[in-house]
C-alpha cells in the first residue's frame, strides 16, 4: 500500500513543516511512526505493507533514523490490531468539533468527554499528536492540556505509557459534585480557562483601581497554565522556541539575569535570527537557556511591558482616558505572564519606535527597535515561568490602540 504522494506521517503535506521543523527529532520519531502505522492498519495495510511504509518515513523524516529493529517492532505491534472499522477519536472530534468552546483546553475537555461517554467504563487513550493534528496543535501543547486536566481533576491517569505495548490511559470524569455536566465543552468550577480570550484576567492579585465590574475577576492568583510545567521535557521546550523562529521572530538565548548569551551590542539586533538551523545548534549546545525575542522591525513587533498591579492600573487608565475598553485591548493580541507583570505584542508600525522605562506612565514601558524581551519557555530570576496568556501561543500580533501608538512612534 503506497501512500499518496502528498500525505505525510503528521497529516500534512509532503515538504511542510513537522512541528515547524520538517521532521520527527528524537522524543517523537516512536510517534509518529506509531500513528502513521496505526492510520496504515485502519484502512487495511498488512504488516509487510506497514513496515515498508514505515521504514521509507523512518529514513526520510527521523532525525537520526530509528533503529531498524525498533520500526519493525512498531510494525508487528500495530499490525496485531485488526483492520479497518471506525477510529473512536475521529468520531468523536465530529460530535464535539462544531459545538460552541471558549478556548482550546475546553475543546481538549470535549474531546476527552465525547469519548468517555462513547466507551463507558472505559479506560480512554488521548495520543497528544493526534489530537494535535485534529485541533490544529502541536503535540507539547496537547500534552500541557492533558497535564492540566489531570491536575484539576477532568483527567485521572490510569495506566503510564510503555513503549510499544501500552499506550497512557486515562479515566475522563464526566461528573462533578454529583451532578452531571450538561455541557462537554463546560469546565468545573474552579478551573481557569486556558483560552486565547482569557486576556490579562486573573494575572494580578490587585485589580486595577476605579469601577469594580470592569476589574479582573475570577482566579487573581490562579494563572493560566499553558506551558508553567516545572519539569517541562526538553522536547517540548525546543518546540515552542523553534515555532518561534517560524514565526518570523528572531530569537537569541540569554541568562537568567537577562544578559544576552550571543554578541549583541545595544540597537544592534543582527545576532538574532529566525532561522530554524542556527536556533536548533543554540538548543543544542544550551539546553537550559533562556529566550529572548528581539524587537522593533527585526521581528516586525514592539512590546508593552505591563510592570506588576501598578503597570496594570496605569494600562486601565491611558485606556480609559482613550475612550477603549482595557481588557479587549489586552485579550485582542498576543501576551506573555512574565515574571512580575504580562507582555502585550503589537504590531510594528513601520516607523522607529523608541525604547523606554516608564515614560508612558508608572510601571508601562516598551521595547521597541533595537531592544527585546524574555519569552516562553524562560523562566524569570524568582522562579516564575514565562507562559503565553490562555496557554495560546498562536494568537495573531494585532494592531495597537491609537493612544498608544502616538506616543511610542518616534
Amino acid at each position: 500500500m503506497e501512500l499518496s504522494a502528498t500525505e505525510s506521517v503528521v497529516g500534512q503535506p509532503e515538504g511542510s513543516l513537522v512541528n515547524d521543523i520538517g521532521i520527527l527529532p528524537q522524543g517523537r520519531r516512536n510517534d509518529g511512526l506509531m500513528r502513521l502505522a496505526g492510520a496504515l492498519r485502519r484502512k487495511g495495510a498488512s504488516l509487510e505493507e506497514i513496515e515498508q511504509e514505515l521504514f521509507k518515513h523512518n529514513e526520510r523524516r527521523c532525525q537520526p533514523p530509528l533503529p531498524g529493529a525498533e520500526v519493525s517492532r512498531i510494525a508487528v505491534s500495530v499490525a496485531s490490531y485488526p483492520t479497518g472499522g471506525p477510529d473512536p477519536l475521529e468520531d468523536a472530534w465530529q460530535t464535539i468539533e462544531a459545538q460552541p468552546c471558549d478556548s482550546n483546553f475546553a475543546r481538549f475537555v470535549a474531546l476527552a468527554r465525547q469519548l468517555q461517554t462513547a466507551r463507558p467504563g472505559q479506560p480512554v487513550a488521548l495520543p497528544v499528536n493526534r489530537i494535535g493534528e485534529l485541533m490544529g496543535l502541536d503535540r507539547s501543547m496537547v500534552g500541557l492540556y492533558r497535564k492540566q486536566a489531570v491536575r484539576d481533576g477532568v483527567l485521572k491517569l490510569l495506566d503510564n505509557y510503555v513503549a510499544h505495548k501500552r499506550a497512557c490511559t486515562f479515566q475522563v470524569v464526566l461528573d462533578f459534585q454529583g451532578q452531571e455536566t450538561q455541557s462537554l465543552a463546560a469546565l468545573p468550577k474552579g478551573i481557569p480557562p486556558i483560552s486565547s480570550s482569557n486576556g490579562i484576567g486573573g494575572i494580578f492579585e490587585t485589580p486595577p483601581r476605579g469601577n469594580a465590574a470592569d476589574a479582573p475577576r475570577g482566579h487573581q492568583t490562579s494563572a493560566p497554565r499553558g506551558n508553567e510545567e516545572d519539569k517541562m521535557e526538553m522536547n517540548e521546550r525546543n518546540a515552542q522556541v523553534l515555532r518561534l523562529a517560524a514565526r518570523e521572530f528572531r530569537v537569541f538565548p540569554v541568562k537568567p539575569d537577562k544578559t544576552p548569551m550571543v554578541r549583541w551590542k545595544t540597537g544592534m539586533t543582527s545576532a538574532a535570527t529566525a532561522n530554524v538551523g542556527q536556533v536548533t545548534k543554540w538548543l543544542t549546545k544550551l539546553p537550559e537557556c533562556n529566550w529572548a525575542v528581539a524587537t522593533g522591525k527585526a521581528s516586525q513587533v514592539f512590546v508593552l511591558d505591563i510592570d506588576g498591579s501598578n503597570g496594570l492600573q496605569s494600562f486601565a487608565d491611558c485606556c480609559e482616558q482613550a475612550g477603549v475598553d482595557w481588557k479587549a485591548v489586552a485579550e485582542s493580541t498576543l501576551g506573555v505572564r512574565t515574571g512580575k507583570g504580562s507582555h502585550l505584542y503589537f504590531q510594528h508600525p513601520g516607523h522607529s519606535v523608541r525604547n523606554s522605562a516608564r515614560k508612558l506612565a508608572p510601571g508601562l514601558d516598551v521595547r521597541g527597535d533595537g531592544g527585546y524581551v524574555v519569552a516562553p519557555p524562560s523562566r524569570h530570576e524568582n522562579g516564575e515561568p514565562y507562559f503565553w496568556l490562555g496557554g495560546d501561543e498562536s494568537k495573531p500580533v494585532t494592531t495597537a490602540p491609537d493612544w498608544l501608538l502616538e506616543r511610542v512612534v518616534a
